[in-house]
């Protein structure tokens, strides 16, 4: 903890200023029962080279995730799992990757729906851990390279909730350029978080990205100059054998989509309940790479589009 000052909100201040890929703040390795608060974790500030590309230092603002040990289960899905991850009230920023990395990215045994799951060390698959009890509240991430907020393997009990982001996704990879992704094996509520990008910035990303589970829950979001307001890729529910048919978005805000203001793949998807939301500037109201549109029957009917 960084507080305890009232001269320092943020009386930690973790810089990496040179260009090793070092986290401002690593926790792993079976640790458990974690709470990190008012820390500043931090890169140089972004800055542009002479061919306009993106120049970090750093590069994790807080990685908090264990993966299985090659030579040993003790770190396997039913061996451990990683208890009470809180992380709230940061500032992290200018980081060359993630601003928050939580969990693991393949949580699941069965291999569907485009996606293989596990932890492969010499040919031997090993399941990654759960996340049980995770809260990750009132950050204030910018200026990421990758995603702002990645959360992976949280299957008991997610709660993302008044984070305030700007300027994520830098790089405009498409896979890694999220504010906040609700990864794999993740079953969450999102909820109130303020998520921005400049409005003249040009780059595939994403603001609000959906690869967990069903019974997820988007509510009361801002989501600001994304490329895709939100986009909802697939349902994870089927690596771990469950059936969590339902996703909820109610009650968001997306505006200014230079593509999207919705983006789906419904044949990898079970229902998604979008109700409510309201949707303003975007060169298309919602999109879909295959699948249609029938895993969102109320998408058209019950959600509020303007161009302008």
């Amino acid at each position: 903890t960084g507080s305890g000052d009232v001269n320092h909100t943020y009386g930690i201040v973790a810089h990496n200023t040179g260009t090793s890929n070092g986290s401002a703040l690593e926790v792993g390795y079976g640790s458990s029962d974690f709470e990190i608060d008012h820390i500043e974790g931090k890169g140089n500030p972004l800055r542009y080279n002479e061919l306009s590309q993106p120049v970090f230092s750093g590069s994790f603002g807080i990685s908090f995730k264990t993966y299985p040990d090659c030579a040993n289960p003790k770190w396997d899905r039913g061996n451990f799992s990683q208890n009470n991850s809180l992380i709230h009230d940061n500032y992290l920023h200018d980081t060359k990757y993630e601003g928050i990395y939580l969990g693991t990215s393949h949580n699941g045994w069965i291999a569907a729906n485009g996606y293989t799951p596990g932890f492969t060390c010499n040919g031997v698959k090993h399941i990654e851990a759960d996340l049980v009890n995770v809260e990750v509240l009132r950050n204030r991430i910018e200026n990421t390279g990758n995603d702002a907020i990645q959360i992976g393997g949280s299957l008991a009990y997610t709660l993302v909730k008044n984070n305030y982001i700007y300027n994520f996704g830098v790089y405009g990879q498409a896979a890694h350029s999220s504010a906040i992704q609700i990864g794999a094996g993740t079953k969450a509520i999102v909820d109130s978080n303020w998520i921005e990008n400049p409005t003249n910035v040009q780059r595939f990303s994403q603001g609000l990205k959906h690869q967990g589970l069903g019974d997820t829950v988007y509510m009361n979001n801002v989501v600001i100059g994304a490329s895709n307001g939100m986009q909802m890729l697939r349902n994870t529910d089927v690596n771990l054998g469950l059936n969590l048919p339902v996703t909820h978005v109610y009650n968001n805000t997306i505006v200014n989509s230079s593509a999207e203001a919705y983006y789906f793949l419904c044949s990898n998807l079970k229902t998604v309940d979008i109700k409510n939301n309201l949707n303003a500037g975007y060169t298309f109201p919602y999109l879909s790479g295959n699948g249609g549109y029938a895993c969102a029957p109320a998408l058209t009917t019950s959600n509020l589009y303007f161009t302008h």
